[in-house]
């Protein structure tokens, strides 16, 4: 059963077949509307389904001519799982198969839909729990080298385009397939990769003191985009190292670039070693990166998982805008504001919650009022919470340095200064969330 997948990965048991147990009871579907949906109620946290947002997802599938199949199990219940619809997404060419019905599929779906109004949050332990069902559910997966993505209903919104390409990605299915042999790579400008990424990542632009360009041969067409951070000094273990962050990169929506991403980490590695200088003789060289695990776990070429860190608390308001509660440089937004109409996706991907929750969750304490929690105090104000599934830590040793023999997971902890590897908020209630999320990491369903 599912819930007994998601209880092993959460205690490290080793897990049984997640095909074959995740999709129990199958609705077969070639492009058909949705069977059934259910809504059933979780012991202390209740949504209702969002069938408009469900349905638009399979209609998507549909008219692109992916096939879907829609898994509806009984054991979901267990989960509390009264808003989780999933779906079995690929195509006639995909290697997996699920075995309760001998139909191939290349990942999965999870739907979530965004909360609303008639979410109840009763205490703190609830939504605790609530926090962990996607992380849990891509650990279950994972195990068994399945991939499902956590769509979610405000990110579909907001960048469907995006989305969708992605999505289509994964399927196999691409506009335009091109290898990285037939583009040249050069060293651009903020002007030219902050648009790009603007349009292409679906986290948006971010400032970077190094960025590449794929462009086509023949046309000379901006087609993937690279950014890096400048060089951070790190002692790991008895190694000094220069160690680098792969901020971004994407390709142009609905097109693939094969090797790509090498091509443009070589073309940065290049740059990065011809500034070494003399006295640096020795000094290891790394780039280490994130990836959001709502689209999957690690894939990107000889990048190794160092640590994954919890999920992170973020806060949908009724005008289904997400806002972020931890970050640097949160631009404050209030619920309906019309200066969304004006903001590019870059900003909107940087707006935190009203300054009145925050000072009034900085004032909270845990016995400020009986039976009152601080994620009470951000429902009051019209914010419902939601979680990813964790982010993973990367890293990819490009020069080990001298005198190092250590792998590269054992330099990951050997290293001064570390990487966070948790949460953290100087606001009293936000962090009290954090805390609560951190509380339950290895509590069951």
């Amino acid at each position: 059963a599912l819930l007994a997948l998601c209880t092993a990965a959460a205690t490290q048991i080793q897990c049984k077949d997640v095909v074959a147990a995740a999709f129990g009871v199958v609705s077969s579907n070639r492009g058909s509307r949705c069977h059934r949906s259910f809504s059933v109620q979780c012991k202390k946290f209740h949504h209702t389904s969002n069938d408009e947002f469900a349905n638009e997802v399979r209609t998507f599938l549909t008219e692109s001519k992916v096939q879907w199949r829609n898994f509806i199990s009984h054991d979901l219940k267990l989960l509390g799982a009264d808003d989780r619809t999933i779906l079995a997404v690929g195509t006639e060419s995909t290697d997996h198969v699920d075995a309760s019905t001998s139909q191939p599929f290349a990942f999965s779906i999870h739907l979530c839909p965004a909360p609303n109004s008639s979410t109840t949050l009763l205490n703190e332990e609830a939504v605790a729990l609530y926090a962990w069902r996607n992380a849990h559910l891509t650990n279950a997966f994972a195990a068994k080298n399945h991939t499902i993505v956590h769509l979610h209903e405000d990110v579909w919104n907001r960048s469907p385009d995006i989305v969708q390409s992605r999505l289509r990605s994964k399927c196999g299915f691409h506009n335009k397939r091109i290898y990285a042999r037939q583009t040249v790579v050069k060293r651009i400008p903020k002007s030219e990769y902050h648009p790009f990424l603007d349009k292409n990542h679906l986290w948006g632009a971010t400032g970077a003191k190094y960025a590449y360009g794929l462009y086509t041969k023949e046309e000379s067409k901006l087609v993937a985009v690279a950014t890096f951070s400048n060089k951070r000094k790190i002692k790991r273990g008895s190694t000094d190292f220069h160690s680098y962050e792969l901020l971004r990169f994407c390709t142009e929506m609905d097109c693939t670039v094969v090797g790509g991403l090498s091509k443009l980490n070589t073309a940065f590695v290049k740059e990065i070693a011809r500034t070494k200088i003399e006295d640096c003789e020795g000094t290891g060289i790394d780039i280490v990166t994130s990836i959001d695990r709502d689209f999957g776990t690690n894939s990107w070429p000889n990048f190794e998982v160092m640590d994954v860190m919890n999920p992170l608390p973020m806060f949908v308001g009724s005008d289904g805008i997400r806002r972020h509660a931890v970050g640097v440089g949160l631009t404050p937004l209030d619920n309906g504001d019309d200066v969304v109409k004006s903001m590019s996706t870059s900003m909107l991907l940087r707006v935190g919650l009203p300054l009145q929750l925050t000072n009034e969750l900085e004032a909270y304490t845990a016995h400020n009022e009986a039976g009152s929690s601080c994620w009470d105090v951000a429902n009051k104000y019209g914010f419902r919470p939601v979680f990813d599934a964790g982010v993973e830590r990367l890293m990819l040793i490009v020069d080990e340095g001298s005198g190092n023999n250590l792998k590269p997971e054992n330099l990951w902890h050997a290293s001064t200064p570390k990487f966070v590897t948790d949460h953290y908020s100087p606001n009293s209630g936000i962090e009290e969330m954090i805390d609560c999320v951190r509380r339950t990491k290895d509590v069951g369903f």
